[in-house]
This record gives structure tokens, C-alpha cells and sequence, in this order.
């Protein structure tokens, strides 16, 4: 059996309860996962992704819509599984991230 890559795009948006800060956000965030992976594997982030969420430190993450097979775990800063992850479709699944964070340092 073949195993694809399964592609999340995520737009990135932050809320501070402090000061707001200038985020670009023109960079496509992607997560990558194979399909059919157990649950709790880590997802891939790319670049521009990690280096958001990993300068986030005490964020709260929640994906809009919820992609429920989807978690960010805070205490590591990643992405993983908490259910079997569907068999890839022909397009990307689509999805805003919101970072609550209670301030930018």
C-alpha cells in the first residue's frame, strides 16, 4: 500500500492581550503528515511555520474550521495527530490558525 502526503494550508492569525505586532503573513504555512498515520505523530511544519509558532512561546493554538483528527500541543509548540488521519483527497485541507498568545516578545 502506498502512503501519500497529506497537505494542511494554514493562514496565521495572532491575538495578543498585550500589544499587537506586525506579522507577515504572505508566507503559505503548511503541516504535513502521511496518510494513514497513528494517532500522536507529529506533524512536518514548514519553515515560515515553525519559526512563528516555536517565537510564540505560551500561545494557545486553535485551527477554523476544527480539523478534528488535528492538535497543538502547547507544552511542545507542535502539531500531532489525536485521530487516524484520513486518506489524502486531491486538494489541500484549508484552515485559519489562530495563535492567542498573551504577549509578543
Amino acid at each position: 500500500m502506498a502512503t501519500h502526503r497529506l497537505v494542511v494550508l494554514l493562514l496565521l492569525s495572532f491575538t495578543s492581550v498585550a500589544a499587537t505586532s506586525n506579522i507577515d503573513v504572505s508566507d503559505v504555512c503548511e503541516l504535513r503528515i502521511h496518510d494513514s498515520a497513528p494517532v500522536g505523530s507529529k506533524m512536518t511544519m514548514n519553515e515560515a511555520l515553525e519559526r512563528r509558532v516555536r517565537n510564540s512561546k505560551n500561545c494557545f493554538g486553535q485551527l477554523e474550521p476544527d480539523i478534528d483528527w488535528i492538535e497543538f500541543d502547547t507544552t511542545r509548540s507542535v502539531f500531532v495527530t489525536r485521530a487516524m488521519v484520513p486518506s489524502s483527497g486531491s486538494e489541500p485541507k484549508k484552515a485559519v490558525l489562530h495563535m492567542m498568545c498573551p504577549s509578543y516578545q
